[in-house]
């Protein structure tokens, strides 16, 4: 289970370099000048990181189920939503905000989203 977060942490490093880092500014430059959608694309560390986390994934050995694919395709996924999450926890941490509860709710009428905080203590 170490090896898991251990990679989760892994796919948001490379993201965060990729996405953030002055040392590829301009790289992320140049890819924004010659395509709109991969330069949103990697400018975005959400998206960016279902891409690291493909690579990563197929660098690490099996680790959660017998077949191969299947077991590569979950490790996509968790190591995605991990490094998402040890991303935003970083992000305040380094901010000094509190790390709340948040719930997206999405209107499908009007395609926007807003967040609602739960209240832990009722």
């Amino acid at each position: 289970m170490i090896e898991i977060l251990l990679f989760a942490i892994c796919v948001e490093s490379i993201t965060e370099i990729l996405v953030s880092s002055a040392i590829f500014f301009d790289f992320r430059l140049f890819v924004s000048k010659n395509s709109k959608f991969l330069g949103k694309l990697i400018s975005c560390g959400y998206c960016s990181s279902v891409w690291v986390s493909l690579i990563v994934s197929s660098c690490t050995p099996q680790l959660l189920v017998n077949d191969v694919y299947i077991d590569y395709i979950l490790k996509v996924f968790i190591y995605h939503r991990l490094s998402n999450l040890f991303h935003e926890f970083m992000s305040r941490y380094n901010k000094r905000l509190p790390f709340e509860l948040v719930i997206s709710n999405v209107n499908l009428e009007s395609n926007q989203r807003e967040a609602v905080e739960i209240d832990e203590s009722k």
